[in-house]
């Protein structure tokens, strides 16, 4: 991703322009003479990139395009937490990452729109901020609407907490109709991109969605999460630790509104140490692992 200090150069291409910018990052990744490539994904495309690059060892895991590489890891026989999964791969060239957290780069700049938002509805308070997210590109793998704003009402009542929905592109007004059947007050986060979600949650203090693009922004930034999973394996989806909570369902419909009250009650201390923790620092500004031991900013009231 484009920020990371890990990654020294990123290749994109616009799919919808033809064969043309696939040739010419051909064209670049066989100038750039790579010794290794490392392919996470291993589908079709990916897989015939690896391969035309000319590097002398190229490494995936098992699939009918085992011929295109040079090293092919097993995978584990039962499902677990994807980043463990990849970790395999780098396992075979020799390298001892540690995955026990996740992090996804931004900078202090991208933390502008949460600070405008948590002043404008007066969200400064010692209550906790909880952020929904209820879609997904695939509607059965949405928990159901209603049950949403059951949950926020719950959270509102029970909990006493700041309860924000957020949102992707073309999502507003899907996640706008949710809200409406709260019977509490409840609030729209604002548009934001990439980094700046990231941001947003991790100067929130738990998270609640399906298994989408936000539930990873919620992990990668260590806020406490719980996501809601039933066509998804949620341990291939969910670290499933102390901070971190899935719930299983055959569907999604068959999960329960009490199944989800009974994960934010288990939660519920790390919710508040997070929100303790979150107090003390102020806001935090960048996405560095060591930015949580130190007080790394501050946002008053007008």
């Amino acid at each position: 991703m484009s920020g990371n200090p890990d990654i020294d150069k990123l290749y994109t291409y616009n799919e919808a322009k033809g064969i043309g910018p696939q040739l010419s990052l051909l064209q670049q990744l066989r100038k750039r003479r790579y010794d290794v490539v490392v392919d996470f994904m291993y589908n079709p495309r990916s897989a015939l990139f690896t391969y035309l690059s000319g590097a002398e060892k190229r490494v995936a895991f098992p699939s009918r395009r085992r011929w295109f590489y040079t090293h092919i890891v097993e995978q584990p026989k039962h499902p677990v937490y994807i980043a463990i999964e990849k970790q395999r791969l780098l396992a075979e060239l020799g390298v001892d990452s540690d995955i026990s957290q996740l992090y996804l780069p931004w900078t202090s700049e991208d933390t502008g729109v949460w600070q405008s938002f948590v002043k404008e509805h007066n969200l400064l308070d010692r209550r906790p901020i909880v952020c929904l997210s209820p879609t997904h590109r695939r509607p059965i793998r949405q928990w159901p609407g209603d049950c949403y704003a059951r949950l926020a009402d719950y959270l509102v009542r029970a909990k006493e907490a700041h309860v924000v929905w957020v949102w992707g592109p073309g999502e507003n007004e899907f996640v706008s109709d949710i809200r409406d059947h709260c019977e509490t007050k409840t609030h729209m986060a604002p548009k934001t991109s990439f980094a700046e979600l990231a941001a947003f949650f991790a100067n929130s203090d738990l998270f609640i969605g399906n298994s989408n693009g936000p539930s990873h922004v919620a992990v990668a930034t260590n806020t406490p999460s719980i996501q809601l999973h039933g066509p998804t394996i949620g341990v291939t989806w969910c670290p499933d630790n102390q901070r971190h909570r899935f719930i299983q369902g055959e569907s999604m419909v068959d999960i329960t509104s009490q199944q989800v009250e009974n994960a934010v009650e288990a939660l519920w201390p790390e919710v508040l140490n997070n929100l303790g923790e979150r107090k003390s620092i102020g806001v935090r500004m960048d996405w560095r692992p060591n930015q949580s031991k130190r007080q790394i900013g501050e946002i008053h009231h007008d």
